[in-house]
Formats: structure tokens, sequence, C-alpha cells
């Protein structure tokens, strides 16, 4: 049975890439190029680390900095493919692709807790192909999105299938919340929407 819910994975993965094919050739567009190409944060894998310790402006309608944002594990992501790839947009787009995929499969899963596996494809069909989402799959400069979407689910997902708090769990949530806190500051939603839900399973 797990491995027929884990087939679902691999549909998302397929579909995602069919639907989204057009951007391995769209190479570096809009806020990219302001955040990625033309600062030399992220060209240097020595800043790997030194990004954690960085708060960091970002473009505003391309042409002034209005904002500064703390998102360092954001931030190491793009400097580790940046400088293993050598500026390559491509890697970029596929990995943002993967992450978008498995994004979706969690909430297919977390939806699956409530509903039958049907609807909760459906549900999270819908949400792949809605427009309100391509960002999160199309688009390089939205990687802060799709991380936190991706750790939050997961949190959600532990909360919903945790029966017993062991310490290994509860530490398993810390990490996850911490790593969705720093992808993007808004991660803190879905920690306190985790905090609601663990107390409404209570």
């Amino acid at each position: 049975m797990q491995r027929h819910w884990s087939s679902y994975l691999f549909l998302f993965i397929v579909i995602v890439f069919l639907l989204y094919s057009p951007i391995f050739f769209a190479g570096f567009a809009g806020d990219d190029i302001y955040q990625l190409v033309r600062p030399d944060t992220f060209h240097n894998s020595a800043n790997l680390v030194s990004v954690f310790d960085e708060v960091i402006a970002s473009p505003n309608g391309h042409t002034q900095l209005t904002g500064f944002f703390y998102r360092p594990l954001t931030y190491a992501v793009y400097t580790m493919l940046y400088t293993s790839f050598n500026g390559s947009p491509l890697p970029f787009h596929i990995m943002q692709l993967i992450l978008f995929a498995v994004a979706v499969y969690l909430i297919f899963l977390f939806f699956k807790q409530f509903f039958s596996h049907k609807l909760s494809l459906l549900i999270s069909l819908i949400f792949l192909i809605h427009p309100a989402n391509n960002e999160l799959a199309a688009y390089i400069a939205a990687l802060s999105d799709t991380l936190c979407l991706l750790f939050g689910m997961s949190i959600l997902l532990l909360i919903g299938k945790t029966k017993e708090y062991s310490s290994k769990r509860i530490v398993a949530i810390c990490v996850l919340s911490l790593l969705c806190l720093l992808s993007k500051e808004t991660g803190a939603i879905f920690i306190i929407l985790a905090s609601v839900y663990a107390l409404y399973k209570k």
C-alpha cells in the first residue's frame, strides 16, 4: 500500500515536468537577474556559510531596492547551485520543479488524512496546475516560497501522523520549523498553523 501511495510522487513529477518544460529554455528572468546574476553574493562558494549571517536587500520593480530579508537557507541553495554549475539556469529550474512536485505530493498525503485518495488527488492536481501557483515552479526568484511550502507541509503532515510525541518526533518538527523559517519569513504562518493543528488533534 505504501508503494501505491508513493507512485503518486512519480506522477506529480512527470506532470510538473511536462507542464513546465518550456522553462528549461527560459534562462534567468526578472528578479533572477537582480538577485542572482548581477550581485556577486552567490557567485562564490565561500559565501555558502556567510549568507546565514547576512540580511540581503531584495529588488522591487527591477529598479530599486526596497526591502531586506533574512532567508539564509534559500541564499545557501542559490550559492551552491550557482557555483556548482557555473551560473547555468537549468539546474535551478530542474531543482525548482522537483521541489514543487514533492510539495504537491505532501499536500496530497496531508489531505488524504481527511478525504478519499481520489478527492485528495483532485485537490493536489488543482493546486499543481492553478496559474496562481506557477511561480512556485517556474520562477527561480520564488525558491524561498517553494522551500517554505515544502517544509511547512512536512510539518503539518508529520503532526497529522503523530499519535504520541516522542523526543525524536519533537526534534524533527522543530528542525523542519527552523528550516521553514530560514527559507522565508512567512514560514511563521506554518508554525502557527501547526500549533493549532496539534492542539486540535490533541
